[in-house]
């Protein structure tokens, strides 16, 4: 079943209203199982109709597993594929730093572009900064109170919710 759609900002491409977040798919929370686990995750996603994936660099190998599932399910064009750049953690250190300099940016996205195993990638964005990603849940909902929302739609600029279902609370996992 096709989700309903929505532009990409003012003058994007028509993609999925609801979009398929990646991180946790990268252990970036905890064991998210084998490379094959993380394959039928994503098979199961595409055969129930999630034709969004929003996936960075920075989420260890969520990048690769997407790549992977590409690669066996030949079904890249199904997919509207977004991926993100910038960030770095220096976990010994704890600390966050972000790049944007030309020459990171065009090594990142060659590197980005070889884990996904694609000549393309659909929405590649600097996290967090281009496009407007903000947590929206029932446990966060300060984007509907603030003037956010109205600006970012007066400016066109693309909002693009993560921990939609309160960062797995709402799954009973956690």
């Amino acid at each position: 079943m096709p989700f309903p759609t929505r532009s990409l900002g003012r003058n994007g491409p028509q993609v999925p209203a609801v979009g398929l977040g990646l991180m946790s798919l990268g252990s970036i929370y905890g064991s998210a199982g084998s490379l094959e686990d993380k394959v039928a995750f994503l098979e199961h996603a595409h055969s129930i109709g999630a034709r969004f994936w929003d996936t960075a660099d920075i989420y260890f190998d969520s990048e690769d597993a997407v790549g992977e599932w590409i690669r066996r399910s030949q079904n890249r064009d199904d997919i509207f594929l977004a991926t993100k750049f910038a960030l770095q953690y220096d976990i010994a250190a704890g600390t966050q730093t972000i790049h944007s300099d030309p020459d990171y940016v065009r090594t990142a996205c060659d590197k980005s572009l070889q884990r996904l195993g694609v000549d393309t990638i659909d929405l590649y964005y600097c996290h967090p900064i281009s496009a407007y990603q903000v947590e929206y849940s029932p446990f966060a909902l300060e984007i509907e109170i603030s003037t956010i929302l109205e600006t970012c739609r007066e400016l066109g600029i693309a909002i693009i919710a993560y921990s939609p279902i309160g960062r797995g609370i709402l799954t009973g996992h956690i």
